[in-house]
């Protein structure tokens, strides 16, 4: 399971940056698709994640679960007044981006620091 860590720190990081280059390049609502797959990824991620019982017990992945709970509930309430603007709605639209470089960043972490032998780990 380290080389899918390492490729899907390494995968997740691509697909930000591709992104964040194609929204700025043809400023139109390509962005949004952009929110999609990035959090498609991220979300199929997880899930294997948490089958394959990896790391699901460290710190900054039980913080990133907490607040992709959060933000489930937010979406869940947002759904629930049709016609109706829902701020909850707006401030996902902000946090995912957020979200999605947190989580970048725990693969990463786990990836490299974490999977690294421990004698490794004293220095």
């Amino acid at each position: 399971m380290g080389k899918f860590k390492k490729f899907d720190a390494g995968f997740s990081i691509i697909l930000i940056l591709a992104g964040m280059i194609t929204g700025f390049v043809k400023m139109n609502g390509t962005i949004l698709y952009v929110y999609f797959i990035v959090g498609g990824w991220q979300t199929l991620s997880m899930i294997v994640h948490l089958a394959f019982k990896l790391f699901t017990r460290s710190k900054p992945r039980v913080v990133y679960h907490i607040a992709i709970l959060n933000a489930l509930i937010l979406i869940l309430s947002g759904c629930t007044v049709p016609k109706v603007m829902n701020p909850a709605l707006d401030i996902l639209l902000i946090a995912s981006p957020v979200l999605a470089g947190y989580y970048s960043y725990v693969c990463y972490h786990e990836a490299f620091v974490l999977l690294q032998r421990p004698l490794a780990l004293l220095r």
